[in-house]
């Protein structure tokens, strides 16, 4: 195996943008933002707490509050001895910021500096302010692309980036990307592109048809009329899937002929080991459709379980389904070894998806990795999001 520091990242002898990796590297420093809905809901402040001390006690925080929660916030980082560790930014009440942190902006690193890299505009208006806020309590530099992404989309390798197709396109359809006359367009894309790397290659990942998107309908449960909605969050157009690639791809690596590890969510595995038939709006074509791609490309592709779940709403006479991602985690490579912190599902209603979380596991130790399982994870995947979506790491070391 090449030495880490070879493979941490491309190394900064030139001037120009480097994404930081999504795996490569101790995490040093990582964002998280906490608005008020997260102290008032018991499963998101379950997630932050288990998070929180089950990161490297080598890792810092930069912590984004509502000013009227800062008590709040004060009092479990005391009890949780992280005080040391933290940078609070406090926010202004009027802000609505959500919990996505992930997806705000991306992080990328030239020769002497590190900087937020905003996209021009995101679905979520009032997150974009965090940027600014955070830029100026923890040290950070600030600018923003003329292009669209968000970062729940975009995932960062060796040699190599992820990008999913949809924000591409969509920078395409605003008038944000031309192709120069003789220009394919995926060569306008990754030639737009390079203000947020210069140094890896860009692939983009979706389907070649456009997939579902968000739908409902109506039906009876218990003698009454239900409104049941699948794929949610998806828009008109989609060709991905899942609306981000972090919610159904990891990257993990590389394998012993140095070919990049890449784990494609696969719900027809899941209902396999639940014995259960598999839904007939899992998408199961798209996601085999997205493996056999990144095949082509060169990727090493392994499927791991990703079930599709629901959540009954009786007040609302609601049903909404989504995906339990294990896909949806935070990593770290480095000399000293392979850490993987997992979201699980086996709890409450769900109780069965342990079966689900320990073959997440299995799969995961059988690359290597030490495994650090986190708290029920419910809360974030019902609300479209998980681990990677909460979190935003700005500073990795090798």
């Amino acid at each position: 195996m090449r030495p880490l520091d070879l493979i941490s990242m491309p190394r900064l002898d030139s001037e120009g943008p480097c994404l930081i990796s999504s795996l490569f590297g101790t995490i040093d420093r990582v964002l998280l933002a906490l608005p008020r809905y997260v102290f008032q809901h018991a499963g998101y402040l379950t997630v932050y707490k288990d998070l929180l001390t089950k990161l490297p006690d080598y890792t810092s925080f930069i912590l984004v509050v509502h000013a009227d929660s800062r008590s709040l916030l004060d009092g479990i980082l005391v009890s949780l001895s992280l005080v040391g560790r933290v940078t609070i930014v406090e926010v202004p009440g009027r802000i609505k910021f959500s919990a996505w942190v992930g997806d705000i902006c991306a992080v990328v690193r030239e020769v002497a500096s590190v900087c937020l890299v905003e996209p021009l505009k995101l679905i979520r208006v009032e997150d974009v302010c965090l940027c600014d806020f955070v830029a100026t309590y923890a040290g950070l530099e600030r600018r923003r692309a003329n292009l669209y992404f968000e970062g729940g989309n975009l995932l960062v390798g060796e040699d190599f980036w992820l990008l999913g197709a949809d924000h591409a396109d969509h920078s395409i359809r605003l008038g944000l990307i031309q192709p120069a006359t003789g220009e394919s367009t995926l060569d306008a894309i990754r030639r737009s592109f390079e203000i947020l790397d210069s140094k890896r290659t860009l692939h983009l990942v979706g389907t070649k048809t456009v997939v579902p998107h968000q739908t409902e309908r109506s039906i009876i449960k218990n003698g009454a009329y239900w409104t049941e909605q699948f794929h949610t969050g998806n828009l008109r157009g989609s060709t991905q899937p899942i609306y981000h690639l972090d919610m159904f791809i990891t990257l993990a690596g590389n394998d012993a002929r140095g070919n990049p590890v890449v784990l494609v969510g696969d719900p027809r595995l899941a209902s396999q080991i639940l014995n259960e038939p598999i839904s007939s709006h899992a998408l199961t074509a798209e996601f085999d459709e997205i493996a056999r791609s990144l095949v082509k490309q060169g990727f090493h592709v392994i499927r791991n379980p990703l079930p599709q779940i629901y959540r009954d709403d009786p007040l609302r006479r609601e049903r909404k389904w989504y995906f339990a991602s294990s896909n949806n985690a935070l990593l770290e490579i480095t000399a000293q070894g392979k850490r993987v912190w997992l979201p699980t599902y086996g709890h409450g209603l769900w109780s069965s998806l342990a079966s689900i979380d320990a073959a997440n596991q299995k799969l995961w130790e059988s690359l290597g990795f030490q495994v650090v399982p986190l708290a029920n994870c419910h809360s974030l995947a019902f609300n479209l999001g998980g681990l990677h979506c909460i979190t935003k790491i700005v500073a990795r070391g090798r």
